[in-house]
């Protein structure tokens, strides 16, 4: 099944996030492995790889609510799911 491409609107949209930067730092990461920029420089991404980091930052959230998290969860959790 082919993966739907989102738009940088729609993938800070799913993401619940309003700053362009954070899609840039984010972006130059690696937390968007399937991402692409077009010739007029804007970015496209895979509903996947959203997906994932949603899920990633939720995690944490659940994590930091229980007061369980640390400030290497966020980042040891993407490199468990590359594995």
């Amino acid at each position: 099944m082919k993966d739907k491409i989102l738009t940088s609107i729609e993938a800070a949209k799913i993401l619940g996030i309003t700053s362009k930067a954070t899609i840039e730092n984010w972006l130059h990461g690696g937390y968007f492995p399937g991402a692409s920029q077009t010739e007029d420089g804007k970015w496209s991404f895979k509903l996947s790889d959203v997906i994932a980091v949603k899920e990633d930052i939720d995690e944490v959230a659940r994590n930091n609510a229980m007061k369980s998290v640390t400030t290497a969860d966020f980042s040891d959790m993407r490199e468990e799911s590359e594995e």
